[in-house]
């Protein structure tokens, strides 16, 4: 794990309710934030800094999302839930425009199947 140039904290308030307090990196990466519960999450980016994990941060062994494996432009391609290889989330990009093409997650797709087609649109000559 590697801790990037940490900073001050930055408010983020909405119109009515509470002010959250998010502390960010010095690349503006939030590496801290409370869920609904109350409890305080971490995350963890190695030093290429690329996102590796979000974890309860009084207990770093309590993972909620691993990031498994990130391509040549950093987008993460696979990533676990829990630790469990029955809630990975697989991701694929078009290798020249980056584009997100599909996402499928839970053993054998069974949870999630979905494929994203994209147009590419052309410059008028008007």
């Amino acid at each position: 794990m590697a801790r990037l140039g940490l900073t001050d904290c930055v408010s983020i308030s909405r119109k009515r309710g509470p002010v959250f307090v998010i502390p960010r990196s010095s690349l503006g990466r939030p590496y801290r934030q409370t869920d609904a519960s109350g409890k305080t999450l971490e995350q963890t980016w190695t030093a290429k800094g690329h996102p590796e994990t979000l974890r309860e941060a009084s207990l770093p062994s309590r993972v909620y999302s691993r990031v498994r494996d990130v391509n040549a432009r950093g987008q993460v391609t696979l990533e676990r839930r829990g630790d469990s290889d029955n809630l990975a989330i697989r991701r694929s990009f078009d290798p020249q425009r980056g584009w997100l093409t599909d996402i499928q997650s839970g053993s054998g797709n069974a949870l999630q199947n979905l494929g994203y087609l994209t147009k590419p649109t052309t410059p008028s000559t008007a």
